[in-house]
């Protein structure tokens, strides 16, 4: 749920007068996606900016529209990667009001993640590039009472009693053990299954195995820590079409 008082904005940016054929298909998935988020069908939304994402892949308004929409249903992680992917893609062409709308919505997920230090982050940032921007504003102080609260909570839980400090004293030996197993199964999670994708539920397209070993060595180098946006990304991979003959897949 969104903090009152504090909304998301979305962008409808107009398109350049001369497009490809992949970018005018892919602004008609847009056009469709942005009038189903607004009628509040987010699945179906998502499903045409993943398309459209396959079309152009370096898109900060459909990254943009789409970590929005995954705010809406709560997927605030998948959001997060998404407006890391639209900043990515910011180039001299990209207007500070597009800017403002990335920074200021990435902030909002990072407030429903209980980060507060980096929605601070984001929300200045966002007023580097409209500092007449209220609604960031407003969101700013909102993070910083948020990250006060939380400091003081956690130094309150921090104090102790002489009892519970010798309890904790006696399990830290347990518990470095518990950590090493954690750190060692993490480290295994981090690396790629290969065969993760071969699940129809993800991967519904048949490609090449060259194809395949692209997409997998694309997701490895981005660095992508959620596995639901790992698996949209990669769904968005299997779409992309090389124009190279040396590297046609299908």
């Amino acid at each position: 749920m969104l903090l009152n008082g504090i909304v998301l904005t979305f962008v409808v940016q107009p398109w350049k007068l001369s497009i490809s054929l992949n970018e005018m298909t892919a602004k008609i998935d847009v056009d469709r996606a942005n009038r189903l988020f607004k009628k509040g069908n987010y699945e179906d939304a998502i499903t045409l900016y993943e398309r459209a994402l396959s079309k152009i892949t370096n898109s900060t308004q459909i990254y943009y529209n789409m970590g929005t929409t995954m705010v809406s249903i709560g997927e605030t992680d998948t959001a997060i990667q998404l407006f890391n992917m639209a900043k990515n893609n910011f180039n001299d062409k990209t207007s500070k009001s597009i800017k403002n709308s990335v920074y200021y919505n990435s902030g909002i997920a990072k407030i429903e993640n209980e980060d507060y230090q980096g929605a601070i982050n984001e929300f200045i940032e966002s007023l580097v590039n409209n500092p007449k921007d209220e609604n960031s504003k407003r969101a700013l102080e909102y993070a910083k009472k948020k990250l006060e609260e939380q400091k003081n909570n956690s130094g309150s839980k921090s104090q102790n009693s002489p009892d519970e400090q010798e309890g904790e004293s006696d399990n830290n030996e347990g518990s470095n053990n518990s950590d090493n197993n954690q750190n060692d199964n993490e480290e295994n999670n981090n690396s790629i299954d290969k065969n993760i994708y071969d699940n129809q539920n993800i991967s519904k397209n048949e490609i090449s195995e060259k194809h395949k070993n692209w997409i997998l060595e694309v997701i490895k180098e981005s660095n992508i820590e959620d596995k639901k946006f790992e698996e949209i990304f990669y769904r968005i991979l299997e779409n992309v079409k090389k124009e190279d003959k040396d590297a046609n897949w299908r």
